[in-house]
């Protein structure tokens, strides 16, 4: 009796080790990537047509449009009237000058320079001689003239910024024909044109342009 038990226990674990072989089989066959029915292959995205190139002469005009446009100046920018009211205002009129008076240039300052000094005092004249007469002066000064103004407000403006720089500005009216009352900004008087330029440079070093004017001593208008 042992002997047939024996027998059905190794057939029953041989049908077993069998069914498990088939199932593992059979589930192994169902993960296989490769076999799978239900899976779909996703369509590629369609691809357009090539459009055809543009013909010759198209393409010519398309170049010369191009290149008429980088040869056109671009347009300045409307500018706007406001501001340009006030940039065409003069902040100052230079030549304003008046009767007697005369402006000197560079070239007057250069020849200034150029020209010998003046003859050395004469010596005191010695006891029981006659002095010499003096010679007279030439009765010339010279003014600097900062700007000529026809509001008051804005040569006092000019003044008060030339008092900055550590001068002294005189505002003078004057009478000028077809311009009426310009009030004056001025610096002066110099006996030289020498000094005159020096302080001219020490303003325009700090903003302020000037103008030389030479005139006689008693034209102080």
């Amino acid at each position: 009796m042992a002997h047939p038990m024996l027998m059905g226990i190794i057939i029953g674990m041989l049908l077993g080790i069998i069914i498990a072989l088939a199932v593992a089989l059979w589930l192994n066959r169902l993960s296989n990537p490769f076999v799978e029915k239900g899976k779909q292959i996703e369509p590629l995205p369609k691809i357009g047509a090539a459009q055809p190139p543009p013909p010759p002469e198209a393409a010519k005009a398309a170049e010369k449009a191009a290149e008429k446009a980088k040869a056109a100046p671009e347009k300045p920018a409307a500018a706007d009237p406001k501001k340009a009211t006030k940039n065409e205002r003069p902040r100052f009129e230079f030549y304003q000058i008046l009767p007697g008076e005369k402006e000197v240039t560079d070239k007057d300052v250069k020849a200034a320079k150029a020209a010998p000094p003046p003859p050395k005092a004469p010596d005191e004249p010695k006891p029981g001689s006659s002095p010499k007469s003096p010679k007279p002066f030439s009765g010339e000064v010279y003014w600097l003239q900062a700007g000529a103004f026809a509001s008051e407000s804005d040569a006092d403006n000019l003044k008060a910024k030339i008092a900055l720089s550590g001068l002294e500005a005189t505002v003078r009216p004057a009478t000028v024909d077809n311009k009426g009352t310009l009030y004056r900004v001025r610096l002066g008087p110099y006996q030289s044109v020498d000094d005159a330029n020096r302080i001219k440079t020490a303003l325009s070093q700090n903003g302020v342009a000037t103008a030389i004017i030479r005139t006689t001593e008693d034209t102080k208008k």
